[in-house]
Parts: structure tokens; C-alpha cells; sequence
């Protein structure tokens, strides 16, 4: 996930793309109540509450904090990768399903970027020692040819360090990252009677729809929320 000033950077450096309008999104008919500055709404059935707090849009996502509690006589099972929405335009035409972000999915995403970016590195450290080995004793030479080869290799050097410093923020990006999607999204969970699961749930942004209706299936039953989207 990128931060804002990675955002803002690589929108001067693109030049053409504009920033995406600042989108509120408003609870439609419902019950709604307040918790720290955001509008909440909750809904129950057959002794299963769940509750659904829209926190803010990003570039890529809109963000909600769900709230599951089982009060019922049988366990329940709490999957994002199952949520999803259906956005429509202002002349009601549908964009189809957008499914929620999948944290297990994602997670095994980032394990394997992980591994690429790590399995990438030796290859660059070998490559330098050697042009640097080899550039150093050509360069003792009084001739062109030496010059060349320690400019070569001076290049090199330097190449090795741009990586090493890009490999060094990306692993530190990539742990930032696993960080939130082990600690902060809502995890998929076998929810037991009398327990309650929260956490955050994330769905790509969508920047034509108006309105939207997010639907929160767990196990058999669904709940369904209603909601608008007014440019700020």
C-alpha cells in the first residue's frame, strides 16, 4: 500500500493524471449513529449483529471498519474475501460486482513479492564485487582501456548502491504493508457463540459510482447496506 507522498510524487513525476475528487460517503436510510466523528449503522438477525462504519476513501480504496457479534447458538464464518458491492452511476447503470479485498490472498501476494525481491539480491551484490574486482585491476594500467573500465566499474558501484537502497525500502514497504493486513484488516475468523471479530475491510475505489450497496455475507445469512456518494 502506498503512502501519500509516494502518491503525490509519482502524479508530479506522470504529469497527465489528475488527483482523484474527494468523495463522501453518506449512509442511506438507516439507523445511523455516531462513534469517534463516523456514521454507523448496524443491522441483526437471528441474533448476529453486524455493524459497518465507513472511515474514508484513499486513491485506490474505500475503507470501512467492520463489527461482527455472534450472539446466535452456532459458530459463524467471518470471510472479506466474500464481501462485496454494487456501485451505480446517476443514471443507475451498474459497474457490476467489486468484490472486497482478500487480506489471506493478499498476504500470500506479498510472501511471494518477498521472496522475488530478496531472490533478486545476490545476483546485483556478485555482479558488483566482480565489476568493481575488475575494474580496480585494469584500471592500474596507464591506458584507455583502463579508464574506461574503472568508469565502468564506478558506474556499477553506484548502480549497486541505487539498488541496494531501493531493495532496502521495498522490503521495508512490503513489511509496513504485511503489518497491516495481519494486525488492522478483518481476518477471515470462525466466529463462536457469544464472541465478536473487527477489523478493517478495504474495496477498490470506484470514482464513476454515485451510489452503492455493500453486502456482508456470513455463512447463510447477508447483510446489506445502502450507500451515497456526494463529491465534496
Amino acid at each position: 500500500m502506498r503512502t501519500f507522498p509516494t502518491i503525490i510524487l509519482t502524479t508530479v513525476l506522470l504529469g497527465g493524471c489528475v488527483a482523484p475528487e474527494v468523495l463522501k460517503v453518506v449512509p442511506v436510510n438507516e439507523d445511523v449513529k455516531w462513534r469517534y466523528g463516523n456514521q454507523l449503522v448496524s443491522k441483526e438477525t437471528e441474533g448476529v449483529t453486524c455493524e459497518l462504519t465507513f472511515l474514508r476513501t484513499t486513491p485506490d480504496y474505500f475503507i470501512y471498519q467492520v463489527n461482527v457479534v455472534n450472539n446466535s447458538n452456532k459458530s459463524l464464518l467471518v470471510a472479506p474475501g466474500l464481501f462485496y458491492m454494487i456501485p451505480a452511476s446517476e443514471g443507475n447503470n451498474t459497474f457490476g460486482v467489486i468484490k472486497a479485498i482478500d487480506p489471506e490472498s493478499h498476504l500470500l501476494s506479498l510472501d511471494k513479492r518477498e521472496a522475488r525481491v530478496k531472490r533478486n539480491g545476490p545476483g546485483i551484490v556478485l555482479l558488483s564485487a566482480a565489476g568493481l574486482a575488475l575494474g580496480a585491476s585494469i584500471a592500474n594500467a596507464d591506458n584507455e582501456s583502463g579508464t574506461l573500465f574503472a568508469e565502468a566499474a564506478d558506474g556499477l558501484a553506484q548502480g549497486f548502491v541505487a539498488h541496494t537502497y531501493n531493495r532496502q525500502y521495498e522490503l521495508a514497504d512490503i513489511k509496513n504493508e504485511r503489518d497491516f493486513w495481519e494486525n488492522k484488516a478483518l481476518r477471515k475468523t470462525t466466529l463462536e457463540p457469544t464472541y465478536k471479530v473487527d477489523g478493517l475491510v478495504l474495496f477498490p475505489r470506484c470514482n464513476h459510482c454515485r451510489e452503492m450497496k455493500l453486502y456482508i455475507p456470513l455463512d447463510e445469512l447477508t447483510f446489506n447496506f445502502d450507500y451515497n456518494l456526494v463529491k465534496q
